[in-house]
């Protein structure tokens, strides 16, 4: 049901019938539409809300008018005006179709990829995606196209994005600032990977250090998964980013200040979520120095 093929035809359906409501009769006989089948554009437009039935008609709804193709969409997708319009077009049916293929989007993008089963299907997809940006981009747009399906369909444990992603951006401008390259967006691509950045242990230098990214508004509270800490106790350079979003303040929290909080197991009681809950006291040790005038602070 999604590809660029039925995606386009069913906007140009819209362009159509704005003009001129088309016969329900009329329209679903035909054999083909375009570069699909009516059917495929009746299952994608009709539970988005973009059309309505009235007296044996299709009609434009608002909603849909606000989604109208203009001249150059259909030039393979060439400029970022039309790739956004498509995007947002795009998500809008995702959200409201429910395909099965949905439910693994919060787990990043190459997890999504993955769990694709081989076939026309997973082709078309790849396709669809990949000439709008979305396997590849990584800029605000792009990034908040992702996080929004990822929270509507992610288990209600995987849905506290937005403060996490603010902690990773800002993550990204200080090792920018304090090894003078951006690191690596791993998180963008994995959400199982019990890491979030892949950056350099020092200026110059290219030993990998891998970075895990905490968050918060107003706390000095934040949660460490299983996976996240034995990935941490696994390789020699392995950080923990604590950001006071309020403050913005950085606190670098090496894995042997964690290693004293990290509860014991015994018998049969096995952890799988721990909390850290401290007071600033106890973390500025650990403040990383940030001129006011570095992009990070703004």
């Amino acid at each position: 049901m999604f590809s660029k093929g039925i995606l386009l035809s069913s906007l140009q359906f819209l362009k159509t019938i704005k003009t001129i409501p088309w016969s329900i009769q009329r329209f679903m006989r035909q054999k083909s539409y375009l570069h699909t089948t009516p059917d495929a554009v009746i299952k994608l437009l009709m539970p988005s809300g973009m059309i309505l039935e009235y007296n044996g008609f299709y009609h434009l709804s608002t909603k849909g008018e606000g989604y109208l193709p203009d001249d150059t969409l259909f030039s393979f997708f060439k400029t970022d005006e039309t790739k956004e319009t498509i995007r947002s077009f795009l998500k809008e049916t995702i959200l409201h179709v429910k395909p099965q293929w949905a439910t693994h989007l919060y787990k990043g993008r190459r997890e999504w990829v993955g769990s694709l089963e081989d076939g026309l299907e997973k082709r078309e997809l790849l396709e669809l995606f990949q000439s709008l940006d979305l396997l590849e981009g990584s800029n605000d747009s792009i990034l908040s196209w992702w996080d929004s399906l990822a929270q509507a369909f992610a288990p209600s444990s995987e849905r506290n994005l937005e403060i996490g992603r603010e902690g990773e951006k800002r993550s990204i401008l200080y090792e920018e600032y304090r090894v003078g390259k951006k690191p690596y967006w791993e998180a963008l691509e994995s959400n199982f990977s019990g890491y979030d950045l892949l950056s350099v242990t020092d200026r110059g230098e290219d030993t990998p250090l891998r970075i895990e990214c905490k968050a918060s508004r107003n706390s000095y509270r934040f949660h460490v998964s299983r996976r996240e800490w034995e990935k941490a106790v696994g390789f020699v350079e392995y950080l923990f980013h604590f950001w006071h979003l309020g403050r913005n303040e950085l606190f670098v929290l090496p894995v042997p200040f964690l290693k004293g909080h990290i509860p014991i197991e015994q018998g049969k009681g096995v952890w799988e979520n721990s909390l850290f809950s401290f007071t600033r006291e106890e973390l500025v040790p650990f403040l990383a120095p940030i001129p006011e005038e570095s992009s990070v602070l703004n």
